[in-house]
């Protein structure tokens, strides 16, 4: 006689809090409260009779026994997932975009009207978040991620090779002058994930640059403190290109560095065959290109006593 199963939907939140790692992402993911989460996951160990999580605060933590069901549930799951949904359903016709705003705005918005038109039967939800969360199984869902280095658990395309600029308003140079040494610590907007240490270290200045100026964790809203005179801002090129362009800002010095984070498109393997991403990723993967040469443009602006711009392959 066959065991009974334990509830699917037990199962199902589970898998996702696995991939999380805390139970309030897999409630956002699933559209339920935290508390649904954490009741499921209850009866799920009831049921077993086994502790499938560690509890770090809000972080939680597989067990060893957590694992072994976790690697067990993948296939049949997927597979429950295709039995359930027809092809169609499965590959979709909205593929969601999971990105940070300055990706967005920088390399999506000023082509996407070119995928629209192209591909009219694919319906494109950016969805703007800066947790960086699991993408889910078998959907068609895929992240532009800002990191040093891809997820090796993700299929992972390196879309631009980004650089560091220092930027600010033509009135506010002129008047701090193109010397970093002397620009005053009150002056120089910080980034809360991307310091300057990159830039500063990768130059011959005499010693390091104390920053601090006002901080954001948003590197289009410290673009447009630079735009309003606030600070000299410490940018990704990428992102102070359209200003830079527009002469609304200018570079506060002319060395240039290649960005130790850079712009990865990352989905997951099982759903590289969804058509939607397979459309999606070609067509992004030759819409970035473009930036080659722009970046490129900005090399030689590098000063003299800069480091040689290190080759990066993709």
């Amino acid at each position: 006689m066959r065991k009974r199963l334990p509830p699917l939907f037990s199962l199902q939140v589970f898998e996702a809090a696995a991939r999380h790692g805390k139970f309030n992402l897999a409630a956002r993911e699933l559209q339920l409260t935290q508390s649904v989460v954490s009741r499921q996951i209850k009866q799920l160990e009831d049921w077993s009779g086994l502790n499938l999580f560690s509890r770090h605060g809000p972080r939680v933590e597989l067990t060893k026994e957590g694992q072994d069901l976790l690697s067990r549930l993948n296939a049949p799951l997927n597979a429950l997932h295709e039995a359930v949904y027809s092809s169609t359903e499965t590959e979709g016709k909205t593929l969601q975009i999971n990105t940070l705003v300055s990706a967005a705005l920088t390399l999506l918005l000023p082509q996407l009207d070119e995928f629209r038109r192209a591909h009219p039967d694919i319906h494109l939800s950016i969805q703007a978040d800066y947790a960086l969360m699991s993408l889910p199984p078998k959907l068609s869902t895929v992240a532009i991620r800002f990191t040093s280095r891809p997820d090796p658990t993700l299929q992972s395309h390196l879309l631009i090779n980004d650089r560091l600029v220092v930027v600010g308003t033509p009135d506010l140079v002129k008047k701090l002058g193109k010397n970093p040494s002397k620009w005053p610590a009150s002056q120089l907007l910080r980034h809360t994930h991307m310091d300057w240490s990159s830039w500063t270290s990768s130059q011959n200045l005499p010693e390091a640059l104390d920053v601090d100026g006002l901080e954001f964790n948003d590197a289009v809203i410290l673009l447009d403190a630079a735009k309003r005179g606030l600070g000299l801002g410490i940018s990704r090129l990428s992102v102070a290109w359209e200003s830079l362009q527009k002469a609304e800002l200018v570079l506060a010095s002319n060395h240039v560095c290649i960005s130790p984070f850079n712009f990865y498109l990352m989905y997951r393997h099982d759903c590289a065959d969804i058509p939607a991403i397979r459309t999606f990723t070609s067509w992004v993967t030759t819409a970035t290109k473009v930036w080659e040469d722009r970046l490129k443009q900005y090399d030689k602006k590098s000063s003299k006593n800069s480091r040689t711009l290190t080759k990066t392959t993709s």
